[in-house]
């Protein structure tokens, strides 16, 4: 997730932001564990 710093960043500053799942993983196991291990919010769709 190259966007990761990015999105940390914006909830630093209180950014709000919409995160889109493109699905390009889209087995749940192999894009969930990138959320969880760089911590960001789980996308809104």
């Amino acid at each position: 997730m190259k966007s990761a710093p990015v999105s940390l960043a914006f909830k630093e500053r209180g950014v709000e932001e919409t995160l889109l799942h493109t699905g390009q993983h889209y087995d749940p196991e192999l894009s969930q564990v990138f959320f969880e291990d760089l911590k960001l919010d789980p996308p809104a769709r």
